[in-house]
């Protein structure tokens, strides 16, 4: 009995030692990742951002973690939600919001921490080809971009003669090349702004009042939140609509005229990716966009009374029945 406890003792020990090499091994390191994000959680851009982290070898849990804050529509909130973020030690900031234009928040952010953002231009940039510092990223903005919103509503409305513009009180925007537009067109413009969603109705009364043949909605997170309420509103006044995303067209606007978001949001993937991997934010280039789609929705159309003529149907890049 006693020998065979001396033959059995080595093979358990030999089970249960864990070899010196695999006891010191050093789990693979996890990037902080800290994302301000402009609306609210679960939106279609904020998947294919997601999805493109992981196509790239990014995958929440294994080597990165993502911790999110969300303005809810609020662009103010855009500082406080980053310094809170910049406070839990992350190692890059991605701030997803159409309402920033500018990096307001460039400037409280520690100039060792990479920021990838929507629309940065503005934020003391030495150029759009090197911005040089610690932001780059992705820009929604062409100059023009009003202008042909405004000429594809004229075109789908031959008569329209009044447009009144859907602002965010005190969020950036970009007009000139509109108001040009609106001259050369014969259109008069009017500008209305809200605060936050408890003036929606109240706005669109005014616009209303205002015998306006149309209106536009500016691009806006507060806007993008609400944008059912806003294609309701639009719909109780027979007020055709022209909006930047194709958001605002999936539940129930007339037609859209900008970028994917989605798309942006997966460029951003790719800048972040880039950065992980060494890249300095001053070496990339802001994106400019370079392609732009067309939304229209007949069901709309057809609740207002409306029919779009074929040299806009045959530009739709999607038409939603």
């Amino acid at each position: 009995m006693l020998g065979g406890r001396r033959i059995i003792l080595p093979l358990i020990l030999g089970i249960f030692v864990v070899p010196p090499a695999a006891a010191v091994e050093k789990p693979a390191n996890i990037y902080r990742i800290g994302y301000v994000g402009g609306g609210a959680s679960g939106s279609a851009p904020e998947r294919a951002f997601v999805q493109e982290l992981r196509a790239l070898g990014w995958i929440e849990g294994q080597n990165i973690a993502i911790d999110y804050r969300w303005a809810e529509g609020d662009f103010t909130r855009i500082d406080e939600l980053a310094a809170d973020l910049v406070g839990r030690k992350i190692d890059v900031l991605v701030v997803d919001s159409v309402s920033l234009y500018g990096g307001f928040f460039a400037q409280r952010v520690p100039s060792t921490i990479p920021i990838v953002a929507l629309d940065p231009l503005g934020g003391n940039l030495a150029s759009l080809a090197r911005p040089g510092g610690n932001l780059t990223g992705i820009s929604l903005m062409s100059p023009d971009l009003g202008a042909k919103r405004l000429q594809l509503l004229k075109e789908t409305l031959p008569r329209v003669s009044r447009v009144d513009v859907l602002l965010r009180r005190g969020a950036p925007g970009v007009f000139g090349e509109m108001l040009v537009a609106a001259k050369a067109l014969g259109v008069v413009l009017r500008f209305v702004d809200v605060t936050d969603a408890s003036e929606f109705t109240s706005a669109f009364s005014t616009v209303a009042r205002d015998r306006a043949g149309a209106i536009i909605v500016t691009s806006n997170d507060l806007f993008l939140l609400h944008r059912r309420q806003i294609a309701d509103l639009a719909a109780k006044h027979r007020l055709p609509a022209m909006y930047e995303f194709k958001e605002h067209v999936e539940d129930g606007g007339l037609m859209a005229y900008g970028v994917s978001l989605a798309n942006v949001l997966r460029r951003a993937a790719v800048y972040l990716d880039k950065v992980l991997k060494g890249a300095k934010p001053g070496d990339l280039p802001i994106e400019q966009p370079s392609r732009f789609e067309l939304v229209i929705n007949l069901k709309t159309a057809k609740t207002l009374g409306l029919t779009f003529p074929g040299s806009v149907l045959i530009r739709a890049d999607e038409v939603i029945q």
